[in-house]
């Protein structure tokens, strides 16, 4: 049976990027610091006392759920702009877009009693036949211990090489089982949900998905963070939420870059809607071929 691949923190980007293409998905054990993740439990246990569990079935009946966690937890901040992980993003999505973006971020809380997830691929919000180049990149952390007992994210190694039309098996899943601190990364087309927490405690996960710049985001950056809130973000995290051309003459805003939004001053006479520096992306950028 496939299993789940484990590096070190320390690993390189050529090894996890290996493990995305071949297996689908990898867990880097403890990333994160104590520190960070301490910073982060202080921020979100406040907020999770407010959350309910009122889903779909589909986002689970015991499992609370929200989104907007750069300004409501800011300490994620630095999980979305994690070095290691953004560099191995790029490495991945890079040959398709001149640039990446911040797709979608949420706390995922599963109570005790949770049952599992439907099995489903992140990638079919997009009508794109698998398997395909990869257009997400999702990053499950640990906030707590992942294990099978408590619901570590189900995952079926292999299947983002899968025909479209292949069904699943219960047999071939097999559970995220990591340490608090640590990050499973997985594409578009493997096939996971969230398991069965049978444990008597909840486990608590920070999502982050990165995908092409040129596609929409799965949840609205504009409305989540608008202007007002944004601008007190990093300028790297302005960016990597959207505020920011995605390609020449992408996303732009009557002065020229989205980014102008944020920036005090007057606006420029000249409205840019490129740069040299994306011009010469897309000069090297694979066009990818439908149909």
């Amino acid at each position: 049976m496939a299993t789940i691949p484990v590096v070190n923190s320390d690993a390189d980007v050529d090894t996890i990027a290996k493990h995305l293409e071949t297996e689908g998905c990898v867990v880097i054990e403890r990333l994160a610091s104590e520190r960070l993740l301490g910073e982060i439990e202080s921020q979100l246990e406040p907020r999770l006392r407010e959350v309910n569990t009122i889903n779909t079935e589909f986002s689970g009946l015991k499992t609370k759920r929200f989104n907007g966690i750069l300004s409501q937890v800011p300490a994620a901040q630095a999980l979305a702009l994690h070095p290691l992980i953004l560099a191995s993003v790029e490495r991945m999505l890079l040959p398709y877009c001149a640039r990446v973006q911040l797709n979608y971020d949420g706390i995922m809380h599963l109570m005790p009693g949770e049952t599992a997830q439907p099995l489903h691929r992140d990638g079919n919000i997009y009508p794109l036949r698998h398997p395909a180049p990869a257009y997400i990149i999702a990053c499950m952390w640990a906030q707590t211990d992942f294990t099978v007992e408590n619901g570590g994210t189900c995952l079926i190694p292999g299947s983002h090489l899968w025909e479209q039309e292949r069904e699943a098996e219960r047999d071939q899943v097999i559970n995220t089982v990591m340490p608090r601190g640590s990050v499973v990364m997985y594409v578009d087309g493997a096939i996971h949900g969230a398991g069965e927490n049978r444990s008597n405690g909840p486990r608590t996960g920070l999502s982050l998905q990165y995908n092409l710049a040129w596609l929409r985001q799965e949840l609205n950056m504009y409305l989540t963070y608008p202007p007002e809130v944004a601008k007190q973000f990093p300028d790297a995290l302005q960016r990597l939420i959207g505020y920011d051309l995605a390609g020449p003459y992408l996303g732009f805003i009557e002065e020229g870059s989205p980014h102008l939004a944020l920036e005090d001053g007057p606006k420029p006479e000249i409205r840019e809607r490129t740069t040299p520096a994306l011009d010469a992306a897309i000069g090297r950028v694979k066009r990818i071929p439908f149909g």
